[in-house]
């Protein structure tokens, strides 16, 4: 660029041979290439993925004089996609799960395989609700495939992976780590959350005893396949960490963030963090927050977690200020403080962040938002009619999606054998409505994309 009043770029022959997903970088052909540029971030997803860019518009006036560019657009991309909602059945006859292509007509199928379930947990807690991930053309889920530890025969938990909408896969079976119980396998996947190419996933181990159950983070990378934990394990051991286990994670600014759950005792919520890549121990990032933290989200930069409030106490969700680090108190849950209240779900639809609230003693089931100033009431569940009749108390919610600019939210049928579980969506006009009712749900939901 000889010339910065009249700049020239030439491209001549870039990745001709198109994108190979198969060979490692060391041997890719002249022309080959890992990946390409020719495509953006898809923002309706709730953690995020990419779609193919639209094609070029417009170069900008640097570069309209004296430029060519050369064999630049022939990379092969699959044009056409479908994309399919996934909510999890607990024990519905053979089916295991419900489909659906357009968020309203549902179909029962036997595939993929069982998701997993509560029983793993053998411990009681009042609300757990572990996400499922899509990641590229598959839907990365716990199985049910497993006996739990110390049951006779017991086996390690599966991760499966359901692709291209075909076919169905056990990625891995998780062992326990070193440091804890010989011989044990861990009971449960409590939470996961895919950054990049890379699986980050909580377990609940053998040991320990409330508030300090057992429990590690550990990585999967989806792509070479290499396993490892993530710094130190939870737990009451003098190099692990105390407060309780790893019960859910989020990704935030390059930042690994884990919020604890310590079962028994005061609620005294604990989130800690680390840099996946570089750190070997977990920071401390808050303490003594008034609930244990059960979701995250990031909201206009700002980090929120939804806290669940025993007896006496209230619902809160908490707000970590981006400039300052600092965690404040940004919205307390409507109502009275007998029983248990939780925070369950946090997630963005348009410019408004959105949360679930649930009173256990009263049923109160309601969805607030924040619109970045201030938190009001979207909708009232007890204003729907819903088939079961459903106890909104009981009913817990489970996870949520947008599909298609709407936001779908997943609710678990209260019982082993009930037929109150439901599914409600949100317009992005902000329109509620009952999608699917009277169904034996397990609570997980996901969104998967498949091109062709």
């Amino acid at each position: 660029m000889a010339d910065k009043a009249n700049p020239k770029v030439n491209v001549y022959g870039l990745g001709t041979r198109g994108v190979n997903l198969t060979k490692s970088p060391l041997h890719l052909d002249d022309n080959e290439l890992t990946q390409a540029q020719n495509a953006e971030p898809n923002l309706d997803e709730r953690e995020g993925g990419l779609r193919k860019r639209g094609g070029l518009s417009a170069f900008t006036s640097a570069l309209n004089s004296g430029s060519s560019i050369l064999g630049m657009a022939n990379v092969p991309l699959l044009s056409t996609f479908t994309r399919t909602m996934y909510a999890a059945l607990k024990t519905q006859g053979a089916n295991t799960w419900l489909t659906s292509t357009d968020g309203t007509t549902w179909a029962a199928g036997t595939s993929p395989a069982r998701a997993a379930t509560w029983a793993g947990l053998l411990i009681t807690v009042n609300y757990f609700n572990t996400r499922i991930q899509p990641f590229k053309n598959a839907l990365i889920y716990p199985g049910d495939d497993y006996v739990v530890y110390n049951n006779a025969n017991y086996t390690d938990p599966p991760l499966r992976a359901y692709y291209d909408n075909t076919a169905d896969a056990e990625l891995i079976r998780i062992n326990v780590g070193p440091g804890a119980t010989a011989g044990a396998s861990p009971y449960i996947i409590t939470d996961m959350v895919v950054v990049d190419e890379t699986l980050y996933f909580a377990t609940f181990e053998v040991g320990g005893s409330a508030p300090n159950h057992k429990g590690r983070v550990i990585s999967l990378n989806l792509t070479t396949g290499v396993i490892k934990q993530i710094g130190n394990a939870f737990g009451n051991g003098t190099t692990e960490v105390s407060g309780g286990l790893p019960w859910t994670l989020c990704s935030y600014r390059g930042q690994l963030y884990c919020g604890l759950h310590g079962i028994g005792g005061s609620s005294a919520g604990k989130v800690v963090r680390i840099t996946p890549t570089a750190d070997t121990t977990w920071t401390t990032d808050v303490t003594g927050l008034q609930g244990y933290p059960i979701c995250f989200c990031v909201f206009n930069g700002d980090l929120f977690a939804g806290l669940q409030g025993d007896t006496g106490e209230t619902a809160l969700v908490v707000r970590r200020a981006a400039g300052t680090g600092t965690w404040s108190t940004s919205d307390t849950g409507p109502g009275g403080t007998t029983g248990i209240k939780t925070y369950s779900i946090l997630i963005v639809q348009g410019t408004s962040l959105f949360a679930v609230f649930q009173q256990t003693a009263d049923d109160v089931l309601l969805v607030r938002e924040f619109d970045g100033s201030s938190w009001s009431t979207d909708l009232d569940a007890s204003s729907l009619t819903i088939a079961g009749p459903p106890d909104l108390g009981a009913v817990a919610p489970g996870n949520a999606v947008l599909f298609s600019g709407d936001l779908y939210v997943a609710f678990q049928a209260n019982g082993v054998a009930a037929l109150d579980g439901f599914i409600l969506k949100r317009t992005s006009g902000g329109v509620w409505s009952v999608v699917t009712d009277g169904k034996n749900l397990r609570g997980y939901l996901a969104v998967t994309t498949v091109r062709s």
